[in-house]
């Protein structure tokens, strides 16, 4: 495949607005988001003093629970609505109390190795526990799979029954309220706790998502990034990043810094190819004693490039960049749009050369080079 121009994303439409979250971990709130260092990040709901997890019980979806007691099929109708692992906890106890001889407990809790998993037992009671996570007549909207019960097979003979998978969440959510329809030529984050299971999405809506909305699947860009560019402006209102990772690890999922806007593409690409080179600002420092002392900074790597710029509107286009962004200010640059998964970088301007090497035409030679942001 043939290299694409490169690509500048622009300044990030997402920076002055406070999100609405669907959950957050108190430490490592919603506000993080905002801070281009992006090992600050925003947390979802963990933790025993800020609950864990959300929950969303949607109607015809996952509003539905059937077991039995060694006799009819019995089911716990479920209240559509968000709910934190506890309540929801409550809700299902309460559920299965209201149409079962037992007494049950249900909850989110160790089941060992450090392993959250949700728990239904019979706290109370003599009759049998079977849950019908396979033959249950409402399978088709049973809440079993989103807190982790397979549905392979249902679950006998026992009175205790932990989930099969960590269950955190149905969706946790980040939503941006624009105040206005925006274009949206990229959407892009970097610094991220996601899994390889994750689905993660990128959402856009004019009516505040009371309908279907539009839909991006997000592209995992090396180890730390994901994006996706669009051909064509995406003029929405409404921005929502969704983020489905309930196996994950680690109890919570954690994001560290989104951007969203326009794009500069300049009608032509740099002239070779991007000198690249790693760079470690450590300094070591040898003693009288011959003993070394040493203050240690992360590793980045710089990259170099020279564009030939023909007509005013590039120029001008460079130079708004560079007015936007100065040498202190991160921004995502696309080095090949044609290879996304690997090419787009989070940078900040480290040197920037313009000299007019054609005064008739006129024709300009920009040198710059550019530095990952380290946060």
């Amino acid at each position: 495949m043939p290299i694409e121009i490169m690509k500048f994303c622009g300044p990030n439409l997402l920076a002055d607005i406070t999100p609405v979250i669907s959950s957050e971990a108190v430490n490592f709130p919603k506000e993080n988001l905002a801070d281009p260092d992006w090992k600050k990040r925003w947390h979802s709901r963990h933790g025993y003093g800020s609950e864990w997890g959300f929950f969303t019980i949607t109607a015809s979806v996952n509003d539905r629970l059937d077991f039995d007691e060694g006799g009819g099929e019995l089911t716990a109708n479920l209240t559509p609505g968000n709910y934190s692992a506890s309540t929801l906890a409550a809700h299902i106890k309460a559920q299965m109390d209201a149409v079962g001889a037992n007494t049950y407990y249900v909850n989110f809790e160790e089941a060992g190795s450090y392993e959250f998993k949700w728990k239904i037992a019979r706290s109370a009671g003599s009759s049998p526990v079977n849950l019908r996570c396979n033959t249950g007549t409402n399978k088709a909207r049973s809440i079993y799979t989103y807190i982790g019960y397979s549905d392979a097979a249902d679950r006998t003979g026992g009175t205790t029954y932990y989930g099969d998978d960590i269950a955190l969440h149905t969706q946790e959510s980040v939503k941006w309220i624009m105040g206005s329809s925006k274009p949206f030529k990229y959407f892009a984050l970097i610094g991220h706790n996601l899994t390889s299971s994750v689905v993660i999405k990128v959402q856009f809506s004019n009516d505040n998502f009371a309908s279907t909305p539009v839909d991006q699947a997000l592209t995992k860009c090396g180890d730390n990034i994901y994006a996706y560019v669009w051909s064509t402006a995406q003029n929405y209102s409404y921005a929502r990043l969704a983020i489905i990772d309930p196996k994950n690890p680690d109890g919570y999922v954690a994001i560290g810094y989104p951007a969203a806007g326009t794009i500069f593409q300049p009608s032509r690409n740099f002239r070779y190819d991007p000198e690249e080179a790693p760079e470690d600002p450590s300094i070591i420092t040898p003693a009288l004693g011959g003993q070394k002392s040493a203050l240690l900074y992360d590793h980045f790597t710089s990259r170099a490039y020279s564009v030939r710029i023909k007509g005013s509107s590039d120029l001008a286009s460079y130079r708004s960049h560079f007015d936007n962004f100065g040498i202190s200010k991160p921004f995502f640059f696309i080095e090949d749009p044609g290879s996304l998964t690997s090419k787009i970088f989070f940078v900040h301007i480290a040197a920037w050369t313009l000299r007019c090497i054609v005064y008739s035409t006129p024709l300009y030679e920009l040198n710059f080079s550019i530095e990952d942001a380290r946060g």
